[in-house]
């Protein structure tokens, strides 16, 4: 299955720490064009493959250190879930400009710092791969019987 092109802009906030050990917000100008390709496969278990190509363009004024993905699927793991049969997620592997990456996981978070800072106007372009199947008995990521539902499952967004 593949999804058609889609542009996105985020604005967003982030926390900077002052000397006395205090925080302050620090706004975010508006953010970030992409574009997803998403290819997914089902075997007849019921798990599925995921290929995700990114290309996301820095639109902001900002350098950006990290992009950040909103990760549904792993909220509904039995790590982050309350639910009898919960969600598997396995990220595979996560490719920076054709080159691999470290990430962190945390949540609903994916985060996959950058080796250089992505100047405005700079694009770079995100490939993951994962593997995950659906919890029973969920919120709108779920499975029933032979029925799959994806409405929350590929929200991803990008900040610094």
């Amino acid at each position: 299955m593949v999804y058609e092109t889609e542009n996105v802009k985020f604005p967003s906030t982030s926390t900077v720490k002052q000397g006395n050990g205090e925080f302050s917000p620090k706004g975010i100008s508006p953010g970030s064009e992409s574009e997803y390709d998403i290819n997914m496969e089902m075997d007849v278990e019921g798990n599925f493959k995921i290929h995700s190509t990114t290309s996301i363009k820095n639109i902001s004024t900002d350098k950006w250190e990290q992009l950040m993905f909103y990760f549904i699927p792993n909220m509904f793991t039995e790590t982050n879930s309350y639910l009898e049969k919960p969600s598997t997620v396995k990220v595979e592997s996560i490719n920076l400009n054709g080159k691999k990456v470290k990430f962190n996981l945390e949540k609903d978070t994916l985060t996959v710092p950058l080796n250089e800072k992505l100047e405005p106007n700079q694009n770079v372009v995100v490939d993951i791969k994962y593997e995950l199947t659906l919890p029973e008995k969920g919120y709108r990521f779920t499975q029933n019987e032979n029925n799959y539902f994806f409405s929350t499952m590929v929200s991803y967004d990008c900040h610094i």
